[in-house]
């Protein structure tokens, strides 16, 4: 059985290993040979809640998932695991969001029932030291980008234009664990290097822009 390994900087996805052997699958997709079988193309970072994970800097989950035409995941059976309920919960509820390519049989898509090894390689949750410029409109947000790409200083740009409540002391919001985010800005922040900036990111009411600290 070949094994899935993912890597997590506390629980940030990295694919080291993508492989598949053949498919169980119910009597009415169950083909002999497919011409192409699954692989991995978009998955969603998982973050574990510390009742999830132990002492081991690996956790393992065997599972049958079924693959649909559209390469959705529609079911995940769990059949054995190295972690408890908790983790198993949150890793199947992480499997179900993310996309395969479909499998293809005489050169066309067909779902499919795997049985895969995933490997969750657990590491501790960055904690970054970020400032903040939070603005309503998107235009603003690029026309301050603008102005921290020609060098203006992100705490004034941030006293001066920010609607967020950190506004009033340059932005600043301190030291963050990176969880707090949702996973696509996440994936973003934790590629910054110490005083480097995003670009402006959506969120809930707004456009921010994230200054990394330290």
């Amino acid at each position: 059985m070949s094994k899935l390994i993912l890597g997590f900087a506390s629980v940030f996805v990295m694919v080291f290993l993508t492989c598949f052997q053949h498919g169980c699958a119910p009597r009415e997709e169950l083909f002999t040979e497919y011409d192409v079988l699954p692989k991995l193309i978009e998955y969603t970072p998982v973050s574990f809640p510390p009742e999830a994970v132990g002492t081991r800097r690996t956790e393992e989950l065997r599972a049958k998932i079924h693959i649909t035409i559209d390469g959705i995941v529609d079911h995940v059976e769990p059949i054995s695991t190295t972690g408890n309920p908790r983790f198993v919960q949150t890793a199947v509820d992480a499997i179900k969001h993310w996309r395969f390519t479909p499998a293809l049989h005489k050169s066309k898509p067909v779902p499919v029932w795997i049985v895969q090894t995933f490997v969750f390689r657990i590491e501790e949750i960055p904690v970054y030291t970020l400032r903040e410029i939070v603005v309503q409109r998107k235009s603003l947000a690029d026309s301050l980008l603008t102005m921290l790409r020609a060098g203006a200083p992100f705490d004034s740009l941030a006293q001066q234009y920010s609607n967020s409540a950190s506004a009033s002391i340059g932005g600043w919001i301190g030291k963050v664990r990176l969880d707090r985010f949702s996973p696509p800005i996440r994936e973003v922040i934790r590629k910054l290097k110490p005083t480097e900036f995003t670009q402006p990111l959506e969120i809930s009411g707004g456009w921010a822009i994230y200054f990394r600290v330290e």
